[in-house]
């Protein structure tokens, strides 16, 4: 893709992204990993959490930023979507 068709893309995304700033944007998944396995995350629209299956943790998303503090997540049950604070 030549520099300018490049430049106009970020750009397109710049604005979509302002116009839809309480939004997650997903395109970011591939760039995140939970901080404490460093494996990947799934975004969770539905709770607007960003899940790690693999500890029954989500971390929330607020004003469409992870907010991916170990302390400020929840601890959840896999079978089910009942959330409760994580201990610290």
């Amino acid at each position: 893709m030549p520099a300018e068709g490049w430049l106009q893309t970020v750009t397109d995304n710049v604005k979509d992204n302002a116009e839809n700033k309480d939004q997650f944007d997903t395109s970011i998944l591939e760039f995140l990993v939970c901080p404490l396995s460093k494996k990947p995350l799934r975004y969770e629209e539905k709770t607007n959490e960003l899940i790690n299956d693999e500890l029954g943790i989500a971390y929330p998303v607020i004003g469409g930023i992870p907010n991916m503090v170990p302390q400020d997540a929840r601890m959840i049950q896999k079978d089910s979507e009942e959330k409760e604070p994580m201990p610290q």
